[in-house]
């Protein structure tokens, strides 16, 4: 047997991976945790103005068509 082959009996000096920073000290990766909050928040803000808008329509439109027909009737 060659002694390529033979496992070595202590671990390597070196890391094999790299030392990965503390999460506050990644600044990329802090603001794109911060840019998809604010998108996440954007995004549910537009859909609570559509229910809004959709709601109010509704509401106008049926105002109109109990108007309509009271005025129908009356004439």
């Amino acid at each position: 047997m060659s002694s390529a082959n033979v496992l070595q009996s202590a671990p390597p000096e070196e890391p094999l991976y790299p030392i990965l920073t503390a999460p506050t000290e990644n600044f990329r990766l802090q603001m794109i945790d911060e840019m998809a909050k604010f998108l996440g928040q954007e995004v549910g803000h537009f859909r609570l103005v559509n229910k809004y808008k959709q709601a109010k329509n509704s509401l106008i439109g049926v105002l109109r068509a109990q108007v309509f027909s009271e005025q129908r009737f009356q004439a």
